[in-house]
């Protein structure tokens, strides 16, 4: 029987009974052919996981450690399939410490991998709740079980970075295997309502741990404190891991700038501006246009830019600022940075002993940024001092006002200032409240964790010492700092025939 579509005397389309089955024939058709493709592609995807999870590895030497990752099962679970040669002894490694992605643990639990073919699992319950417990199996027998208890994050923590290979071990050697490397970074307490946001990079060292098959034979030096190389994008600045580092990435802009990932941010903690003098004249300042920029070098002289190897062995370290001015004929001052891993909260300054410092007599160290960090608190020598004793809120003082903080006359010490902010939290929760609006809203205020600060100046520099005060921040002059006047700079004038060192700090409160 054939389906004909007809028209009706008004025109309209006619349906038979044949043509409508018929459609609704072609429409189940399709669909079951769209289900059908979809359920296919589902089985197909379930068989390459399967395959995957039944699958040996392939092992391509028989003389290199080889691992194949398992796909993972569960968020607190992971496992490897991993070959082990028979020439040599290795090991499985495991070591809680504190680690970053340089270096590697020297102290750790070990045990034996027989040669061959082993299947290692990895648990892990990195809560509080849970105590941070962590179990090993090779080959389904328990081999490392560790409990940490609350004790080591009691906050638990607040972000968590995988771990490879140092970069020097990836480099030079295939014996070692990393097959999993934690970081976390832990959660701080502040009170209810008191989020902190916190910056760092993956080159501070922090709680956690390390994973790996090692030589047997094999064991590592201590992770070189310092760390930064100006050609490795990586870096952004020279100087501790943990502690002060130079940053590199504003090799143009006058002042030098300090940051320290550690506290918790990666905007400079520690600000100079320098001046020079030839008696009382500024012969070289951040007024001065003909600047151009601080270069790093290795050494006084200046003929080779500045090139640390990888994890230097040293325990103290020097790069020397040598400042470029388009002039002729203009004093060209080359400054020394020294950093000593016996001193890891410190960076040392001081002018090289070179020709080009003979004509200075006197130098300056403008420390600037007391706005943003909101100090109001210094220790000179022997004695306290509360700024808001020397600026009240009528005075309405200057950035050009500067008042002179006297030292004592014990000649059997260094002068020592330090200073710091009244309070004691991370500056960046009184900038937010979710219940109502703050007066430090809006204002730029360091954000990283509180830091006490300092300077250790020898007596042979015959140094001098005067604040600068301020009510309000350079970008709102009408609006009044809450809370009371503010240290904006000091500044520290020292003797520029004497080659001693200036010790600067800024450490955790």
């Amino acid at each position: 029987m054939s389906t004909r579509l007809t028209k009706d005397r008004r025109g309209r389309l006619r349906f038979s009974l044949g043509s409508m089955l018929t459609l609704t024939a072609i429409i189940a058709v399709w669909f079951a052919a769209i289900l059908a493709l979809r359920k296919s592609s589902i089985l197909e995807r379930e068989k390459t996981a399967l395959a995957a999870l039944s699958s040996q590895l392939d092992v391509e030497d028989l003389d290199r450690v080889q691992a194949s990752a398992y796909p993972r099962v569960a968020d607190d679970f992971a496992s490897w399939e991993v070959h082990i040669p028979d020439k040599e002894s290795f090991e499985l490694r495991l070591a809680f410490d504190e680690v970053s992605q340089a270096g590697m643990p020297q102290a750790f639990e070990k045990v034996a991998l027989e040669p061959g073919q082993h299947r290692i699992a990895w648990y892990f319950a990195d809560s509080a709740n849970e105590d941070y417990h962590y179990k090993v199996f090779v080959d389904g027998k328990t081999i490392f079980d560790r409990s940490l208890g609350r004790d080591w994050m009691p906050n638990g923590w607040r972000q968590a970075s995988g771990l490879n290979a140092p970069p020097s071990q990836r480099d030079i050697d295939s014996t070692m295997l990393s097959l999993q490397g934690k970081i976390y970074t832990p959660a701080m307490d502040y009170g209810p309502n008191s989020y902190f946001s916190s910056q760092s990079d993956d080159w501070v060292s922090g709680p956690g741990y390390r994973l790996w098959i090692d030589h047997a034979e094999r064991s590592y030096e201590a992770t070189s404190p310092f760390m930064g190389f100006k050609s490795d994008p990586q870096y952004r600045g020279i100087g501790l891991r943990d502690g002060l580092r130079y940053l590199t990435t504003r090799s143009t802009a006058y002042e030098w700038n300090f940051i320290r990932p550690a506290a918790h941010t990666n905007d400079p903690v520690l600000t100079i501006v320098p001046e020079f003098f030839v008696g009382d004249r500024v012969v070289l300042s951040d007024q001065t246009k003909e600047f151009a920029q601080w270069r790093l070098r290795n050494e006084s002289q200046g003929t080779n830019p500045l090139s640390w190897q990888r994890d230097p062995p040293q325990t103290s370290y020097s790069a020397f600022l040598h400042c470029k001015v388009e002039s002729p004929g203009a004093i060209k001052p080359v400054v020394e940075i020294r950093w000593d891993a016996d001193r890891p909260n410190d960076v040392g300054l001081r002018l090289a002993d070179t020709t080009a410092n003979e004509t200075l007599t006197k130098w300056r160290l403008k420390i600037v940024g007391g706005t943003r960090h909101l100090w109001r608190v210094l220790d000179i020598d022997d004695h306290n001092k509360d700024v808001r004793e020397d600026f009240s809120d009528e005075s309405q003082p200057s950035l050009d006002t500067t008042v002179p903080i006297p030292f004592n006359n014990d000649p059997g010490k260094p002068h020592v200032i330090t200073w710091r902010s009244d309070i004691s939290k991370p500056l960046q929760l009184l900038t937010r409240n979710r219940n109502k609006p703050t007066p430090y809203m809006g204002i730029d205020l360091f954000r990283g964790l509180p830091l006490a600060f300092g300077a250790e100046i020898p007596r042979t520099l015959q140094p001098s010492a005067a604040i600068v005060g301020a009510n309000s921040y350079p970008d709102t002059p009408r609006a009044l700092i809450p809370g009371g006047p503010v240290v904006a700079e000091i500044h520290i004038d020292i003797d520029a025939t004497v080659r001693d060192w200036v010790w600067l700090r800024a450490e955790p409160m």
